[in-house]
């Protein structure tokens, strides 16, 4: 996963690129359409999937600067 945050952050022209919501929304949509799927709590899943997403834009963002 840290390979392909790196990558991202390398053909992105601009920082701003890095946080795409309606992705971000989509994401945890589709973690929670399985939750359900699954039976299995959907706010929990939903909350880790959040702290995941998060978590991975901040690391892009410290790549994207750093380059």
């Amino acid at each position: 996963r840290f390979a392909y945050m790196d990558a991202a952050a390398r053909i992105k022209p601009e920082r701003g690129a890095v946080r795409d919501e309606a992705r971000k929304t989509q994401v945890i949509g589709n973690a929670c359409a399985a939750a359900r799927a699954a039976g299995v709590p959907e706010a929990v899943v939903a909350d880790l999937w959040e702290r995941l997403v998060e978590a991975s834009i901040a690391y892009e963002l410290a790549a994207f600067d750093r380059r």
